[in-house]
């Protein structure tokens, strides 16, 4: 469902099942801005973004989850991404937010996305 609200505000999505999928793709793909689940089978997205900050220290990320206490936003700051979504998404938020962490603020091409709900 992200993907497509992403893809019809004109973004182009690589979406994956898993945080070492994700983790694979951002070694064939070089997006603007990685959007990530932070609760996924396997690893988590916390995983992900701490694997992703070893070797692009500057990539955008953006964590989507469920979890939105105030620690809950702190941890996936401090864990290295630079926005937290809440879950449900609001598609016109999430895309604002996301263009916001891109360097031209506009959404084409885009993200890789680990897939969420």
């Amino acid at each position: 469902m992200i993907e497509l609200f992403l893809s019809s505000a004109g973004a182009e999505v690589r979406a994956v099942g898993s945080a070492e999928e994700g983790l694979e793709a951002l070694a064939e793909y070089s997006p603007d801005v990685l959007v990530s689940d932070i609760g996924m089978a396997g690893f988590d997205g916390y995983w992900l973004i701490q694997q992703v900050r070893k070797s692009r220290p500057l990539l955008p990320a953006l964590a989507l989850t469920a979890f939105t206490r105030r620690e809950d936003v702190a941890r996936a700051r401090s864990a290295g991404f630079n926005e937290h979504v809440a879950k449900p998404v609001d598609p016109e938020a999430l895309v604002r937010t996301i263009a916001s962490l891109r360097p031209t603020e506009s959404l084409a091409p885009i993200a890789s996305a680990s897939r969420s709900s």
